[in-house]
């Protein structure tokens, strides 16, 4: 739901009244799994209330910089601007919350081989994240999350044993709800699309055809 508020302020979503209610069929559901969680922080929801603004205008941005008129951006050149800003944020936390632990503790030592596969699997998920954006929405992305919401609650009971209540599986029944829902109508619109633009050239090659004879 913020990824839409944010898209429509954007102008990057067009305000449908389907769409919208779609989305808060989806928050809704999120809302009971989330009302279902057995070990139920208020300060970890805060912080990832905060997280999803912040994250909704970055998915924003990133779509207007790889979709904007006169300077569509491939995921390499987006990655190449935002990498380092990313890094100048980063480094600000690592420099006084992880530099001095590992200055204070002679023990700790990087693992290259295996920093070398977190970085590789860093730069597969933003070349992926930024192609996806680029070929569909910011908001598409985030709904298409909600599976991966799925995903982890399985492997979490399968490999950890996590507790799941039936509040929780009701709630994210019900969000998966809405993303079919939602996958729907974009399939639908995106035939629509298809269809005007083979129309549109058709039309045109016609009027070449005539103009040539």
């Amino acid at each position: 739901m913020v990824v839409y508020v944010v898209g429509v302020m954007f102008a990057t979503e067009k305000f449908t009244l389907f769409t919208g209610l779609n989305m808060i069929v989806v928050g809704t559901g999120i809302g009971i799994a989330s009302y279902g969680e057995i070990l139920f922080v208020w300060v970890g929801v805060i912080l990832q209330a905060a997280s999803i603004c912040t994250e909704s205008v970055r998915l924003t941005l990133v779509q207007i910089l790889l979709q904007s008129r006169g300077i569509k951006m491939n995921p390499i050149s987006s990655l190449y601007h935002i990498a380092p800003c990313c890094f100048v944020f980063l480094a600000l936390p690592f420099t006084y919350i992880e530099l001095p632990k590992m200055m204070r503790d002679p023990t700790l030592r990087v693992n290259v081989p295996l920093l070398l596969v977190s970085a590789s699997g860093a730069f597969a998920l933003n070349m992926a994240v930024f192609l996806l954006i680029g070929k569909t929405s910011a908001l598409t992305m985030n709904v298409a999350g909600v599976v991966k919401d799925w995903l982890l609650i399985l492997l979490s009971v399968v490999l950890y044993g996590s507790p799941v209540t039936t509040t929780q599986l009701m709630g994210y029944g019900l969000a998966f709800a809405g993303v079919c829902v939602y996958n729907y109508q974009k399939i639908q619109s995106m035939k629509q699309q298809n269809s005007k633009v083979v129309d549109t050239s058709d039309k045109v090659e016609g009027g070449q055809n005539k103009a040539n004879n």
